[in-house]
């Protein structure tokens, strides 16, 4: 028997009528602050800042994980290998990407965001492809540890304070250069070593690096030390050094009156800086039912035409459209008996997805069979049509 069959031509988009829009605000803060003479402070091209605590009024306070309830030893000997990648307890923004899990680079003083780095022992100018896309570098060289000296000697991390401004901070207690860690341990050498410590901030994505102890025992115990910043945005290799062993300072000053700490903070908010953060698209998208589709939406601005020269107040009133795009339709005649004929179901490659066929099993469990089942050979009649995506304005 002649099978024919008419597809008639669909406006799809009617489909499209629920659409749910939720709404996440993104605190933002902007400090303008001057820094003094005797104060070190710096940029880049991105726009991140650091100051250290030679201004007056920044606030240097060593908060002590060992012995603190709540704290994991992640270290206690000396490796090049990598820790985690482990869960961040809030997520932080870095170079205007968000991270939701962070690594340790083993005894060599670096932490990454996104994925852990191992083997990197040696410090290079940041930013560092060596270290992958994001990371903080606190203290990084060739690194070790020595419990016969120093009995606490390791890598330590905890969260301190409650929502929304909680600090995950990483702990490098008697951080000891390599070679005396491993070949002199026990020893003077090193018994003396680097404490210092990585704090991320909540909401502000502010970083900062308290140094409680920069003098060491042994001369690459802090005369290759490397303190510093860098992320990828839109796939570009960006950072903020502070140090870089010994330069423009020495870094065994940096604990001079009792211990000091340079933050780096992230550039001023635009003015209503509002971003898509993510979106819910039902997979297939359905034909005979209304499609709910999600969106997720933050502000990173401020509500004023000069950043700093107002309180940030929260935008809720904020319109997003859906659209369906790549929709194949057709008004088309073919015959489904001759699967040779060039005027029935063709293959045709739509984004790389084969949107037609003329197999008698289109490898979705889709069976083309004739009236006499699967032995018949001939095509059943029907529709064979996809929208292939959606988009957010």
């Amino acid at each position: 028997m002649q099978e024919t069959s008419n597809v008639n031509k669909q406006n799809w988009a009617t489909k499209l009528m629920a659409i749910v829009v939720v709404v996440s605000m993104v605190g933002s803060t902007f400090v303008l602050f001057a820094p003094e003479a005797s104060a070190r402070t710096g940029s880049d091209s991105y726009g991140y800042t650091f100051k250290d605590s030679s201004e007056a009024g920044l606030d240097a306070t060593w908060t002590e994980l060992i012995g603190t309830a709540g704290t994991t030893t992640l270290l206690s000997s000396s490796t090049d290998g990598g820790q985690g990648p482990y869960d961040l307890p809030f997520a932080f923004e870095l170079y205007e990407k968000e991270y939701t899990k962070w690594g340790n680079g083993g005894d060599n003083g670096y932490i990454t965001l996104g994925a852990a780095v191992s083997n990197q022992w040696t410090s290079y100018h940041i930013p560092a492809s060596q270290l992958g896309d994001a990371a903080v570098a606190g203290a990084w060289f060739d690194g070790g540890f020595c419990r016969s000296s120093n009995p606490t000697a390791g890598v330590y991390y905890n969260t301190i304070g409650t929502t929304p401004n909680r600090q995950f901070i990483v702990q490098y207690q008697d951080q000891g250069a390599w070679y005396p860690s491993v070949y002199q341990c026990p020893g003077a050498a090193a018994a003396d070593a680097l404490t210092w410590q990585i704090i991320l901030h909540e909401g502000s994505n502010k970083i900062s690096v308290n140094y409680q102890d920069t003098n060491g025992g042994y001369g690459s115990d802090n005369e290759q030390a490397t303190t510093g910043i860098q992320g990828k945005p839109e796939g570009n290799s960006v950072g903020l050094e502070y140090i870089y062993r010994n330069s423009p300072v020495a870094f065994n000053t940096l604990d001079d009156n009792g211990g000091s700490t340079v933050e780096f903070l992230p550039p001023p908010p635009a003015r209503n800086d509002i971003r898509l953060k993510a979106t819910n698209i039902p997979d297939p998208v359905s034909l005979a039912d209304n499609n709910q589709m999600g969106a997720t939406i933050s502000n990173n601005g401020v509500n004023c035409d000069t950043a700093g020269d107002c309180e940030p107040i929260a935008e809720t009133d904020i319109s997003v459209s859906a659209k369906v795009f790549s929709i194949k339709e057709e008004t088309t005649d073919y015959t489904f008996d001759d699967r040779t004929n060039t005027e029935g179901f063709t293959h045709e490659s739509i984004q790389g997805v084969d949107g037609w066929t003329q197999a008698l099993n289109d490898g979705k469990g889709n069976h083309n069979e004739g009236d006499e089942g699967a032995d018949d050979g001939a095509w059943s009649s029907g529709r064979k049509s996809e929208t292939l995506g959606g988009l957010f304005d």
